[in-house]
Order: structure tokens, then C-alpha cells, then sequence
């Protein structure tokens, strides 16, 4: 299969605690490294999606912590993108991040006869847009030191 340039093969993963530990599995087959590299997100952005993407699945974590891990990456990268771009409002920075993230948890494409095409499209996990709505109100504060 290939999909925005990555070539994947489909093969049977074998899930295991260190190169594919099953809360990074996904119905796909796809882990959560997967959809970080094909959207090519930074660390910070990478690191709130697969907060987002495991959230209340790892053992010993909570999906509480989870989420609140996945707002610090969330709001440490609005900072980064606000401070790169001067011209933005807190809120623009904000969307470019939301934005980046949204479209990996958007809905999968669709091959022609309707079933799910994971080579296009995002991973469909709608809970994780909802989750990314929330970050939205993630106040500006000037001390807040990059």
C-alpha cells in the first residue's frame, strides 16, 4: 500500500511491549507511529496525538492523565507556533495546531466500493476531535517561557 509517500506493507504486527505495544494498536493494523509520520508532525504535535491516540489504553494510565499530557504538548506547541509567527493571535496559533492534529483523527478514505482506505485520510477517531475542542480554551499566558 502507499499513502502520502510512505510505502507500508500490511503485515501481521505482533504486538509486544516494545515495537508495537497494544495500546498504540489501532483497528487498522497501523500504530500511532504510523499516522505521525505520514502526517509528518514534529515532536510536540506528535507527542499530543499519541497521548490523544492511547488516552485511557495504556495500563497503569489514566485517561485523565493521558489527556493532560496531550494538553501540555498542545499548548507548548501553540507557544512555539506563536512565537514563530508573530503575527498570529493566540487563537490563530491554537488552529494551526488543532488543525495539523484534526485531520489525523479525521475519518479514513474510502475505497470504491465504501469500505475504509487507510492508506488516505486520518485514522477516524472523532473522541480525539472532541478532546482537541477542549484545548481550544487553553488561555495565553506571557510568562510562559519555550
Amino acid at each position: 500500500m502507499e499513502g502520502c509517500g510512505i510505502l507500508m506493507e500490511q503485515i501481521d504486527i505482533k504486538i509486544e511491549g516494545v515495537n508495537h505495544p497494544s495500546h498504540y494498536a489501532h483497528r487498522s493494523g497501523l500504530d500511532a507511529i504510523v499516522w505521525i509520520d505520514r502526517y509528518g508532525m514534529d515532536f510536540e504535535t506528535g507527542n499530543c496525538f499519541k497521548y490523544l491516540f492511547r488516552c485511557g489504553l495504556k495500563p497503569g494510565e489514566s485517561e485523565a492523565k493521558d489527556t493532560e499530557k496531550a494538553k501540555w504538548y498542545f499548548r507548548h506547541e501553540s507557544y512555539k507556533v506563536k512565537k514563530t509567527s508573530c503575527m498570529l493571535t493566540w487563537l490563530e496559533a491554537k488552529r494551526r495546531v488543532y488543525d495539523r492534529l484534526a485531520i489525523a483523527f479525521g475519518p479514513p478514505g474510502k475505497k470504491d466500493d465504501g469500505s475504509e482506505d487507510w492508506t488516505k485520510g486520518g485514522c477516524d477517531m472523532p473522541d480525539a476531535i472532541e478532546t482537541l475542542n477542549g484545548f481550544m480554551d487553553v488561555e495565553y499566558d506571557p510568562e510562559y517561557q519555550i
